[in-house]
């Protein structure tokens, strides 16, 4: 530990520096980063949800997905995001994928999804929405997402059959 990390742990641990005082100490001195959502929509034919988006021209095609605003929580704000950039009904489940690295501060949150119905509706920000094979994905989509496409596919496929399993055992869904 580092002579003035020492010193600045013992002025915060003797100093009486209120609540409001050392939150505001943390903001200032800290690095603040970009929170995405992003979410992987299944259909009932294991097809993943794919927006081309308008502003995006070297990479159009990508899950759906968008910043989280302010103190908002991570599953409202992807539901939200989902809801303006589809008009879809998509069932929204657990965390599946957390990616960081980028070079910018930014943190993506994946979540596996459920469609559930629905039009898509074309907006300003979405041209195009359109359920894909994972072996038939379009080619301009981010390179990335790949992985993280055929991680989620397995996950899904692995919770399909532990319900399975569990139905026919008599316990119903978890």
């Amino acid at each position: 530990m580092s002579v003035l990390h020492a010193a600045l742990l013992w002025l915060w641990k003797t100093l009486p520096i209120p609540r409001w005082g050392r939150w505001a100490i943390l903001w200032l001195g800290n690095t603040k980063f970009l929170v995405g959502v992003v979410g992987v929509v299944f259909d009932d034919r294991e097809c993943v949800l794919l927006l081309r988006h308008t502003y995006r021209h070297h990479h159009p095609w990508s899950l759906p997905g968008g910043w989280i605003a302010g103190s908002e929580r991570l599953e409202l704000g992807l539901a939200r995001e989902l809801r303006e950039e589809t008009g879809m009904a998509i069932a929204i489940g657990e965390i599946i994928h957390v990616r960081s690295g980028y070079h910018r501060p930014q943190v993506d949150v994946y979540y596996l999804c459920e469609y559930r119905g629905g039009q898509f509706r074309a907006n300003a920000e979405i041209a195009e929405a359109r359920f894909c094979a994972l072996d038939a994905l379009p080619k301009d989509m981010l390179s990335a997402q790949g992985p993280i496409l055929e991680q989620a596919l397995r996950l899904r496929q692995a919770r399909r059959e532990r319900e399975r399993a569990q139905e026919a055992n008599g316990g119903g869904a978890f």
